[in-house]
């Protein structure tokens, strides 16, 4: 599986952004000098000059300098201080960017986001050409394009895969056909994504059918990870070299896990891994998994499962410009969600150009694309389709009950067309549900196949 990317950013990035903080440090810009793109990343969306922004005296000059102030969506991000000091000459700015009304949430992030559901122009009260609450279109006047009932961004590329060549979405609507299911055991080694690196021995491996509620359902199958430690006292060279602990030294999260009962192949199916009592271990939930007859040898698939540590938990707000509301206790059962995957096409190859969407989009969520760097990947927050990761990240998603099941689609741009009134094709789309201080993944892959 070819998610780590997403949460493996470097640890020099990392403690740039920790060591300025943005909305501390605009009095003193000097403070950011050993960073100071930390300031324009947490304004201005990685769009416009570190040294304008410092340099800027007033809100005019500092929008010259990031047009984002203007052309992309204002998404508020709560703050304590309603006043901003983009300059070193001690001039501040208060609401720089319009987008606060009440006075309580005077810091805003630009970012080139769909805007909210219900949200759009409309007639304000105020000096000049006020923008306020009212009746619009569910854009920010960028064009979009509708994929089903869901109106996405509409792509700035045409779409293409990463290995070359144009995605096959030929089961979009016509999906493979397969013969009947058999039951498979499920093995394999612990991914270990983002910081950290060795799987914890005792987290929990289960499996369940689609239609099962995966944070409190019975499952089809369950296991445990062993770490290699473990495996003092086996004969690993000899009549325990199929043990779990022993094969472990094989993976380099030191972690393997084997289910105790077997499950179906030709189904989609959902994976959790968490742990029982080590709140190092964020709860991740993994969706749309299927699995197919010809990839099984002696009865057996080996698929590698995701583990993600609290401390890139802890990591994903500063890294994708989103805080997750209530993520500062990942043990009380209160607080949202993060999303993520990729976006392949039919054959299952990487797309690079798609837009990804959420049903129920709402300004306190955000979207997020990646650069594509294979060395060392960062969010680009002027994307607004994948790179040629193909990775996407939505982040604060809701999970209140009755409110957590969300639909994910992705559109590609009409081939051949160019302008704001392309169409889109759908990539296909994915309906997860998502579990308070979890991460739920999920990588779009066409329509599911039918057992024939």
């Amino acid at each position: 599986m070819r998610l780590s990317p997403l949460f493996i950013m470097s640890l020099g990035l990392l403690a740039a952004l920790t060591a300025c903080d943005p909305f501390d440090a605009f009095s003193d810009v000097s403070a950011c000098d050993a960073a100071p793109q930390c300031v324009v990343d947490e304004l201005f969306g990685r769009s416009c000059s570190a040294d304008c922004v410092r340099e800027a005296e007033d809100l005019a000059a500092a929008t010259e300098c990031c047009a984002c102030l203007t052309d992309f969506a204002c998404l508020e991000v709560d703050t304590d201080r309603c006043v901003v000091n983009l300059t070193t000459r001690g001039g501040s700015i208060a609401d720089p960017t319009g987008c606060a009304e009440d006075g309580s949430r005077c810091a805003a992030v630009c970012r080139r986001q769909p805007i909210a559901e219900g949200e759009g122009e409309g007639e304000g009260e105020g000096e000049g050409e006020g923008e306020g609450e009212g009746e619009g279109e569910v854009n920010n006047g960028a064009p979009t394009c509708a994929v089903g009932d869901l109106d996405l961004a509409l792509p700035d590329v045409e779409a293409a895969l990463a290995t070359g060549g144009t995605p096959d979405l030929g089961c979009i609507g016509t999906p493979r056909t397969v013969g009947a299911s058999t039951q498979v055991t499920l093995e394999g080694c612990i991914d270990v994504f983002g910081v950290g690196n060795d799987a914890k021995s005792g987290t929990e491996v289960a499996v369940f059918a689609a239609d099962v509620d995966p944070s409190t359902g019975t499952p089809l199958a369950t296991g445990t990870v062993a770490v290699r430690n473990q495996a003092s006292g086996l004969a690993c060279d000899g009549v325990d070299a199929n043990a779990p602990a022993c094969l472990a030294f094989d993976c380099g999260s030191k972690g393997y896990y084997r289910l105790s009962s077997t499950v179906p192949t030709h189904q989609p199916l959902i994976m959790r891994i968490k742990h029982p009592t080590d709140t190092t271990v964020i709860d991740t939930y993994l969706y749309g998994l299927v699995f197919f007859n010809e990839e099984a040898t002696a009865g057996a698939v080996n698929y590698a499962a995701a583990m993600i540590f609290r401390s890139t938990w802890d990591s994903i707000p500063t890294l994708g410009g989103r805080q997750i509301t209530g993520g500062q206790d990942v043990t009380d059962g209160v607080g949202r969600a993060v999303v993520a995957g990729e976006i392949h096409d039919c054959n299952d190859v990487i797309v690079e150009g798609a837009s990804v969407g959420i049903a129920g989009f709402d300004s306190t969520m955000s979207i997020a694309y990646f650069d594509g760097d294979p060395d060392d990947p960062k969010p680009d927050l002027r994307r607004i389709t994948t790179a040629n990761d193909g990775l996407y990240v939505l982040l604060n998603v809701p999970t209140d009950v009755g409110a957590n099941e969300h639909t994910i689609v992705a559109g590609l741009r009409e081939p051949g067309c160019a302008g704001d009134e392309c169409t889109c094709l759908s990539a296909g789309d994915r309906t997860v549900k998502t579990f308070a201080d979890s991460v739920t993944i999920v990588t779009l892959r066409g329509d599911f196949p039918v057992i024939q």
